[in-house]
């Protein structure tokens, strides 16, 4: 009898020390780094990107899978954002990966606010079916001021849906390239003349140049 005690009691420590060591079922380690235009961000070295269209780094959309995980990004280029399109691009984006994997029963349970490199984001947490099991997860979005561009990010998953959507924004940076200066617009005052921005990105050993034309006017006057 004390035999079986002490093999019992050995099967169960073992399987404690077995499931503490081991990730819950659904939650996937972001272990494969994304580096293309100018986002880097980390993600599970399992899933593969269904969709990846982007021509540049103005605009694009990244859509990635595995089993039950989803994982979707956007962003797009614009010189200014006012609230109502942060609220746009939640809708657009939920129904764009409602759409991609067949998400039913899509239900919104809580909204808040979240932060990426010092962005506010704005973020919906939904519930969710997909292929007949109950999902979680959330879709956010966030304008980028360095690179003038707005983000989303959505991700859902089992069972802890939210979760890894907050994993995903706490390994996420939306100007990798970010130009440690920038020499504004060269002029001579009173001519017009097309003048050469360069921005020196140090941290990619990187030469940006951007081209604008300008009528100048006179130092103390602003143009």
């Amino acid at each position: 009898m004390k035999q079986r005690i002490g093999k019992v009691f050995l099967f169960v420590t073992a399987l404690i020390l077995i499931l503490g060591t081991c990730p819950l079922a659904g939650a996937l380690d972001l272990d494969e780094h994304y580096t293309k235009f100018n986002i880097s961000f980390w993600y599970p070295k399992e899933m593969s990107f269904k969709l990846e269209s982007a021509d540049d780094d103005s605009v694009g959309i990244l859509f990635g899978r595995f089993q039950l995980h989803v994982l979707y990004v956007q962003w797009v280029t614009m010189p200014t954002i006012d609230p109502k399109q942060i609220d746009q691009a939640l809708t657009d984006a939920i129904n764009s990966v409602a759409k991609l994997v067949g998400l039913g029963n899509l239900s919104l349970q809580s909204s808040g606010e979240d932060n990426v490199e010092g962005h506010t984001v704005t973020y919906k947490a939904y519930s969710a079916t997909l292929e007949g099991q109950q999902i979680g997860g959330a879709v956010g979005s966030w304008y980028c001021d360095k690179t003038t561009r707005l983000f989303t990010l959505a991700s859902f998953d089992v069972p802890e849906g939210v979760q890894q959507f907050e994993e995903y924004l706490a390994k996420f940076n939306c100007h990798p390239q970010e130009c440690p200066f920038r020499i504004d617009d060269i002029c001579i005052p009173g001519f017009p003349i097309e003048g050469i921005v360069i921005g020196l990105c140090l941290g990619v050993g990187a030469i940006v140049l951007e081209r604008r034309t300008h009528l100048c006017r006179a130092f103390e006057e602003p143009y």
